[in-house]
């Protein structure tokens, strides 16, 4: 996705439906947001890297909390560098 964009950090099993509708708002709101979504943006290949590439250029990344994003097995925590 070329240009900055957010990057949307969120657990799929409690988060899904409210990350789809907030991304819907975003893109659509005034002015509109670029977002980076795994559910939309992730092709084929080399999942890893795509995501990483994704945050490294992202303008801001949107850290939904739920109960289980902040869970020690949360993939946000065992990623390594996604903290910084």
């Amino acid at each position: 996705m070329p240009g900055k964009h957010h990057f949307v950090s969120y657990s799929p099993h409690e988060a899904l439906d409210f990350v789809l509708q907030l991304t819907d708002a975003l893109e659509t709101g005034s002015p509109p947001q670029r977002v980076w979504l795994d559910k939309r943006n992730l092709r084929p290949g080399n999942w890893d890297m795509q995501i990483t590439e994704a945050i490294r250029t992202c303008e801001s990344l949107l850290f939904i909390m739920t109960h289980d994003s902040v869970q020690d097995n949360s993939v946000f925590i065992r990623c390594p560098g996604a903290g910084r």
